[in-house]
């Protein structure tokens, strides 16, 4: 006798995307690492009588959340007694954060920072990553260990390291080289839930002609281009001295602002920059929660959906419960501008979801379409008041957090079953941490 062919996942509501309406008591079939079909649970389980059926009851079926920033490194520092820095957000990058936590992280301490933080990805009903490693002394060698790290959790990961002229020419150049060789590497060997992002840092920490290389070398693969942008006010000041122009003006300027691009922060921009990032079909990353920790500002985010660029949420290494980007995602900005109707749920949730898998370029996630990649989580909605068709997201968005994620699925495969992880050890993996955090506090790290 044959195996099922499939599974069916059964609940009494199933979310397809942010903007059509859930469907009620309803099935999601997956055959291998896809989805198949979806539709009512009784016409599904009569279709597929002899394939296991997973009934959830009262929780929702939903495309799994896409962190389209991260730095997992952070949590080392989660707590850590940093000197103090009375200067702008460049001052306290050059004089705290690069010689005290980017410049002594170690090979050891960003594979296990990544390890844990895709476990904890995982729990909050995220199924696909995007980290960045910021460690120029952990090179060379370091993106392909941290990508098996990564994925040995079970999750989907995007992966790049910063590579930045700040250090030196010499480290740039194996900055830049650990890119190429990991793009090289996918590319020759592709990688079920692997892919990798070209990233440079900032338009006053490399040349114009080592971001034309950068850029390149992802168009030559393929990739999007990462990099950080006008995280406060420094980088805009910077620009305006060095260049004469804005940071998007500058960049317009040397010919590489153009759609494979992906900005992250974009906190302090201008109108023209707003354009410009629309024009040229510039992606942006958000992250609402870390803009607010450095006191970078609040993001026009909203100013540029309107003008219809593709945004992605991102933890930028803040918080492991996504939810809580979403959720303030949404309400800063009401708050921001007056306004209850801005940034609705069914937006918050499409950035979350669609938006953050169509800046990584990864056109088949992001919802439950018949034919995408089976990434989906389970959120329990027995909650004190009704979930409805038309309060759903509502509920999800405002009132769920990770607590409430019961299961999730990673290319068609279980990674969490019943809130617990199937394939990691939580407890090993923070006590790895633990052991990473205290080295990286004392000093006692191991230098390369």
């Amino acid at each position: 006798m044959n195996p099922p062919a499939g599974q069916l996942l059964s609940a009494e509501w199933v979310i397809l995307n942010a903007h059509d309406h859930p469907l009620n008591q309803a099935s999601v079939r997956v055959v291998g690492n896809r989805i198949t079909d979806i539709g009512p649970t009784d016409i599904l389980t009569t279709a597929f009588p002899d394939e296991p059926l997973h009934d959830f009851g009262t929780a929702a079926i939903a495309p799994g959340f896409v962190n389209s920033h991260a730095h997992t490194y952070n949590i080392l520092v989660r707590g850590m007694e940093l000197s103090p820095s009375d200067g702008n957000f460049g001052e306290f990058l050059a004089t705290v954060w690069w010689p005290e936590v980017e410049d002594r992280l170690t090979p050891e301490m960003v594979m296990g920072a990544n390890y844990h933080g895709c476990a904890q990805a995982l729990l909050s009903g995220v199924t696909t990553l995007y980290d960045i490693i910021e460690a120029p002394t952990a090179i060379p060698g370091l993106l392909g260990p941290t990508l098996q790290a990564g994925t040995s959790t079970g999750i989907r990961m995007a992966l790049s390291f910063e590579a930045t002229e700040r250090v030196s020419a010499e480290n740039a150049r194996i900055g830049l080289k650990e890119n190429i060789d990991f793009l090289q590497e996918l590319a020759d060997h592709p990688m079920d839930r692997a892919s990798g992002v070209m990233c440079w840092h900032t338009s006053y920490s490399c040349s114009g002609d080592f971001i034309r290389e950068a850029v390149n070398a992802a168009v030559s693969f393929g990739v999007p281009s990462h990099f950080h942008c006008n995280e406060g006010s420094y980088e805009p000041q910077r620009s305006e001295a060095d260049f004469g122009t804005s940071t998007i003006e500058h960049y317009d300027s040397i010919g590489i602002a153009d759609s494979g691009l992906m900005a992250s922060q974009c906190v302090v921009m201008t109108e023209r920059e707003l354009d410009l990032i629309a024009e040229r079909n510039i992606s942006v990353t958000h992250m609402p929660l870390s803009n607010g920790e450095f006191g970078a500002g609040i993001a026009p985010i909203p100013a540029l959906l309107e003008r219809g660029v593709t945004i992605g949420l991102g933890t930028d290494g803040f918080t492991d419960d996504f939810f809580e980007v979403i959720r303030g995602a949404s309400l800063i900005h009401r708050a921001n501008l007056q306004s209850s109707h801005i940034m609705p749920a069914a937006t918050v949730f499409d950035l979350a979801t669609r938006g953050g898998a169509l800046a990584l370029g990864l056109e088949d996630l992001g919802t439950l379409n018949i034919g995408n990649l089976a990434d989906i989580q389970i959120i329990d909605t027995d909650m004190a008041t009704p979930a409805t068709v038309d309060n759903l997201l509502d509920q999800i968005v405002l009132w769920r957090s990770a607590h409430d994620v019961t299961d999730v699925m990673v290319d068609g495969t279980w990674c969490v079953r019943d809130r617990r992880l199937v394939h990691v050890d939580l407890e090993q993996a923070r006590d790895r941490v633990q052991a990473s955090a205290r080295k990286l506090w004392t000093g006692n790290e191991v230098t390369r």
